[in-house]
């Protein structure tokens, strides 16, 4: 065999173990661009398939608005807040504009003037795949008719929001209202642990900045990448959820330091995560503490509003609320405006 021939042989074989192998994995990346790309279509197939691709959309797809240079900013205290302005966020579900105060805020100027309700939570307060106007805080205002204020931005933890909450106008306050979710966590407990939060470098900012932008980026066989890395991590990175008492042992100084700041005022709590018997066991967990704390129970009243909602609800790729989640959510928030709790208590 002259050695043109045996590089031909060898040629003519590695091209077809290519070939063999090079289209599934081609396939599977044609597939995932296209459920992306119409997610409705994830109701027809199989769960793995559903659960891989939401994965990959979570992971390695989804833009970040706090990592977004067009809509945050560095900040020194709380390493970002949304950029003053207006900015334009979309991901493939929605596609959204922002009208942002001069306090790094999605609300209006005029609400940083002594409102009468002031919204702290993180992605879903703020309003993450709605238009503004859609947010539950602004329906909570157009039903009620009282002023109010949503300083929810996304990724923040309660250690966030109440050093957020402490530099606003509170001068004419009614109730402060409290989203909280057990991503809460993380955050919550580094403070508990440390008494600072983590560090709030510009460095570190535009390090995270460069990692999201480029976590968004296609190259070739992405997805395959994505599902092995994820995948990986999920065997050797991965580590249970909080406990209820582990998630109230680090959000109750959280809320005697919100109460105090807040005076006089109530502070409503809603939490909401998917699972409806997580949701129950930090709720009762919740309740058993306050009640040892009549101080800070007085001050502190849990509310339910988010249990209700439904598959249907959030978006199909994305976790967030769709415009009628946010409508069912303030919805449940006038009534408990509009109930004192004294009728409350006594259900």
């Amino acid at each position: 065999m002259t050695i043109r021939r045996h590089i031909r042989w060898w040629a003519v074989r590695v091209t077809a173990v290519a070939i063999l192998v090079g289209t599934p994995l081609a396939g599977f990346e044609i597939l995932v661009e296209y459920l992306l790309r119409n997610p409705a279509a994830l109701r027809f197939m199989p769960e793995p398939v559903s659960v891989a691709v939401i994965r990959i959309y979570n992971h390695r797809d989804r833009i970040q608005i706090n990592m977004d240079p067009q809509c945050s900013r560095y900040d020194e205290q709380v390493l970002y807040t949304l950029r003053p302005g207006q900015c334009r966020f979309t991901n493939r579900e929605f596609d959204t504009h922002f009208r942002i105060n001069s306090a790094g805020l999605r609300d209006e100027e005029e609400a940083l003037v002594a409102p009468d309700i002031i919204f702290l939570g993180d992605s879903y307060t703020m309003g993450w795949g709605v238009e503004q106007d859609e947010a539950f805080p602004q329906k909570v205002a157009r039903a009620t008719g009282l002023k109010t204020l949503n300083t929810g931005i996304s990724s923040y933890g309660t250690v966030r929001e109440a050093l957020v909450f402490e530099k606003l106008d509170r001068s004419n306050l009614k109730f402060v209202i409290l989203q909280y979710g057990e991503n809460d966590y993380a955050e919550n407990e580094f403070f508990a642990r440390h008494g600072n939060l983590r560090p709030s470098d510009k460095e570190r900012f535009d390090r995270l900045a460069r990692k999201a932008a480029k976590n968004t980026r296609y190259f070739p066989f992405k997805y395959i990448y994505s599902v092995l890395r994820i995948s990986i991590s999920a065997v050797f990175k991965s580590t249970p959820p909080p406990s209820p008492d582990q998630e109230v042992d680090v959000l109750m100084p959280l809320l005697r330091r919100i109460a105090q700041a807040a005076g006089d005022t109530p502070v409503l709590v809603f939490d909401y995560r998917p699972s409806r018997g997580r949701h129950q066991r930090f709720g009762a967990a919740l309740a058993k503490r306050l009640t040892g704390d009549p101080t800070l129970g007085r001050s502190i009243r849990i509310i339910d509003v988010a249990a209700g909602l439904k598959a249907d609800d959030t978006f199909i790729l994305d976790d967030h609320w769709t415009v009628r989640g946010h409508a069912l959510v303030a919805a449940g928030l006038v009534r408990h405006i509009a109930d004192p709790p004294s009728s409350q208590n006594a259900r």
